[in-house]
């Protein structure tokens, strides 16, 4: 039994049930474990069919599974093969562990936790927009959870952590999304670089050169017509693994390396960002028609992912060996079906780096709306009122006991809530169907055009794009050094340390003993990792610009 299975987060319905029989003092913690998900009333009875549950799988491991496949095998030759594969198995099982903790917590909170933190975000948003927060709010108490997907990781953080959560949590969503698009345009530079077999111009110079194509896509007001690229990164990346397997098994060898323990932070922070998909789990749980079967959706969905990383990874490693390109494409030559696979790749990628900027664009447009410049950054962030003190916005286990411990399944609201996940860039993009697929803000008002024309706007936008070409330039010399800087960095927190942190905040003294402790064990090794992780990888690219050899 996995010890989610033992946290006490559970439904109303499924509460009631189980504590009326529960004989533990009041104030203490029930005297037998609570299921993680039970049922409740509006639930369909029934287990979903195959079908259904393939596509909630399907849909999941959208939200997982992206470019990091073109990077384990890379992963693999900083840690080596048991340990790598030891690696794999244990930050998967974290991920697992940690998706199921934050539902855990949402599932724990008060539906007027969240309902009051959302209706003060969207009460905020309409205000900055001109239009009145009363129809908001109307709106809001008529369907608390949108047509768009419902609550988000940020909703969640403020709800337990106060104002100072949710704009954590949304920076690093942010901050890690930008990491992504950014490498996007070193993926692109090294495959274009890699494909013209030019070793007269550096491999910089190719991040200029889809530059202007990018500046004028991230104008668009409305992303969906981008929604086939999306499908055609996807499909080549899947052709992609097909060919990745057939020419390893035409040229395979025997050859492992031997890396020392000191290149293993690297592979942690490889790792964390290929599996990282935290940012997903919620608005995937609230779309499903049946959410007591995440659980078993979510380990379906990264046993999946982690057969495919294990495959991937192992038989370029155990080929390539201390050659192992930061890319595994780059390590085939000869071969037109792996140039076609890469020039595919190359122009899905190109369309969907619009997608992924989505988050970014609006973190920086709802800050240039706000009457502040310190107020939270996503539009998901929640603003308290005046008279609403930071530990009236943060709720404990204590605090629960009035309004009944985990008054959940209400805050899943009409199931089927909209999200987006793309999966070539090995990271999520949770979106609500009207505030990410449309990007023009306020000037939606009227006749809108197809670009955003508002002069701020244009050069924010700019900027933005502008600010990954040279974050791709300065850091792009290793793709997969970079990637492990990403995922040490941002993604680390977001899949550990907040999940853990969480849970302790909401629970408190009315978790046992142990599971306090594994919490804690999370807590530190997730930012134990960051630490280490961040700092062999920017030793590693310090001594790369002195002179060192590129780990290509």
């Amino acid at each position: 039994m996995a010890v989610a299975d033992t946290l006490p987060g559970v439904t109303a319905a499924g509460a009631s049930d189980v504590m009326a029989k529960d004989s533990s003092p009041p104030g203490s913690p029930p005297s037998h474990p609570l299921p993680l998900h039970v049922s409740s009333p509006e639930e369909p009875p029934a287990a979903s069919t195959p079908k259904e549950y393939l596509v909630d799988v399907a849909n999941m491991l959208k939200a997982f599974i992206g470019l990091n496949v073109m990077y384990t095998s890379y992963a693999f030759s900083k840690a080596g093969l048991i340990r790598g594969i030891v690696g794999l198995l244990i930050v998967t099982y974290l991920t697992e562990h940690c998706c199921l903790l934050l539902i855990d917590v949402k599932n724990g909170l008060p539906a007027s936790a969240l309902h009051r933190r959302r209706m003060n975000a969207a009460a905020a948003a309409d205000a900055a927009a001109g239009g009145s927060t009363a129809t908001v709010g109307a709106e809001s108490m008529d369907d608390p959870h949108g047509e768009g997907g419902g609550y988000t990781y940020a909703d969640i953080a403020g709800a337990v952590l106060g104002p100072a959560g949710d704009a954590f949590v949304s920076a690093s969503l942010v901050l890690t999304q930008f990491g992504y698009c950014v490498g996007y345009l070193i993926f692109m530079s090294q495959t274009v670089h890699d494909l013209v077999a030019s070793a007269g111009s550096p491999v910089w110079a190719y991040v200029l050169v889809p530059l202007p194509l990018l500046a004028g896509l991230s104008l668009l007001r409305s992303i969906r017509s981008l929604g086939p690229f999306s499908m055609l990164a996807n499909l080549a990346l899947m052709a992609g693994v097909v060919a990745v397997i057939v020419y390893i098994g035409d040229h395979f060898r025997w050859a492992p390396s031997h890396p020392s323990l000191a290149s293993l932070p690297l592979f942690f922070g490889q790792m964390t960002a290929a599996i990282e998909g935290i940012g997903l789990v919620v608005p995937v749980e609230s779309s499903m028609r049946r959410p007591s079967e995440f659980a078993g959706v979510l380990r379906s969905a990264l046993a999946v992912l982690t057969v495919v990383l294990a495959v991937v990874g192992v038989l370029g490693f155990v080929t390539f060996g201390e050659d192992t390109r930061s890319i595994i494409l780059l390590n085939m030559k000869g071969s037109a079906l792996v140039s076609i696979v890469k020039i595919v790749l190359v122009v899905g990628i190109l369309f969907t780096y619009p997608l992924q900027l989505v988050p970014v664009i609006q973190a920086l447009e709802t800050w240039m709306e706000s009457d502040s410049p310190f107020e939270p950054l996503s539009p998901n962030s929640s603003s308290t009122s005046p008279a609403e003190s930071p530990r009236q916005t943060s709720i404990t286990a204590e605090e629960l006991e009035e309004e009944g411990l985990g008054g959940s399944r209400g805050l899943n609201g009409q199931p089927g809530g909209e999200y987006a996940a793309l999966a070539t860039g090995g990271a999520p993009l949770p979106a609500a169907a009207s505030s990410l697929a449309t990007l023009g803000g306020a000037e939606n008002s009227g006749r809108p055009g197809v670009f955003v024309s508002d002069a701020r706007r244009v050069l924010g936008r700019f900027l933005i794009v502008a600010g990954t070409a040279v974050v791709a330039m300065l850091a792009g010399a290793s793709f997969g050094l970079f990637q492990s800087l990403v995922g040490s960095l941002g993604a680390a927190t977001l899949a550990y340390t907040v999940p853990s942190m969480l849970h302790l905040k909401l629970y408190g003294n009315t978790l046992p003993w142990h599971v306090r402790i594994k919490d804690y064990a999370i807590l530190a090794f997730g930012l134990g990792g960051a630490v280490l992780g961040t700092t062999v990888t920017v030793w590693e690219i310090a001594r790369i610009h002195s002179g060192a050899a590129v780990p290509q």
